[in-house]
């Protein structure tokens, strides 16, 4: 059994779900799993991209949080239950909202877009928007690597709607140069849960472990949806915080 687990991260984060100090629910669900399997943690922060290259070459054992689509199969096992992923088994889950300039004409009904003039910009490195995406035969700028950048193309009408995730979005829509200028329209484009993923070597030599990760982890969250109280944090000295090679 492997004695640390060695996830790598994104450097910038997706709040409240999980961050590259490893202060998101989903990261303090999967710091209570191990401590309780006695598994020492190691994060890596690194830029999505860079995580990518990680995982494909084995050099770290899994990522935090996982939307599943069909292209990270390839890359990451997920808990699955009749051949899908188990929602039950998930670390949390997240909206990804559509926004556009306040007044814009452009819209979003849940399946597809309306006056839609330019590319969709997705954040960075997300497979599963750029999947969707692709799907839907429409032009894609995944060249801003925060969200606070695609708003900035955005309010310059450099673009008419960015992908973001909704609680990332929240505070920046809140304060200028944003507030009062873009706006996120009713539905979203994507829900859905997200997952403790592993390479398919750390999965193939690790197996009993990594099953009992994701059973710890929905207990967890069966005990905080009754309303016990949360665990706080492991101490941050029991947390190893890689610095890329």
């Amino acid at each position: 059994m492997a004695a640390t687990l060695l996830l790598c991260t994104d450097e910038i984060g997706r709040m409240p779900l999980f961050g590259p100090d490893g202060n998101g629910s989903a990261d303090l669900l999967i710091q209570r799993a191990s401590r309780e399997l006695g598994v020492r943690l190691a994060y890596l922060p690194a830029p999505t991209a860079r995580c990518q290259r990680e995982l494909r070459s084995q050099q770290v054992d899994g990522y935090p949080a996982t939307p599943y689509t069909p292209t990270v199969t390839s890359l990451l096992v997920f808990p699955t239950r009749a051949g899908r992923p188990d929602a039950s088994r998930a670390v949390g889950s997240a909206r990804t909202m559509v926004y556009r300039r306040v007044g814009s004409a452009v819209g979003w009904d849940g399946r597809r877009f309306t006056g839609l003039r330019t590319a969709v910009i997705v954040p960075a490195g997300s497979v599963m928007l750029l999947d969707r995406i692709a799907a839907m035969k429409l032009p894609v700028d995944a060249g801003a690597k925060t969200l606070d950048a695609g708003f900035a193309k955005l309010l310059r009408g450099r673009a008419d709607v960015v992908l973001g995730w909704e609680g990332v979005a929240a505070p920046l829509l809140a304060r200028p140069p944003f507030a009062g200028e873009l706006e996120a329209l009713p539905q979203p484009f994507a829900d859905e849960h997200y997952h403790l993923t592993f390479t398919h070597q750390f999965y193939r030599d690790n197996k009993q472990l990594a099953e009992r990760l994701w059973q710890v982890i929905a207990r967890l969250r069966r005990e905080q949806e009754r309303g016990a109280r949360p665990a706080r944090p492991i101490p941050a000295s029991a947390i190893d915080r890689r610095t890329p090679r």
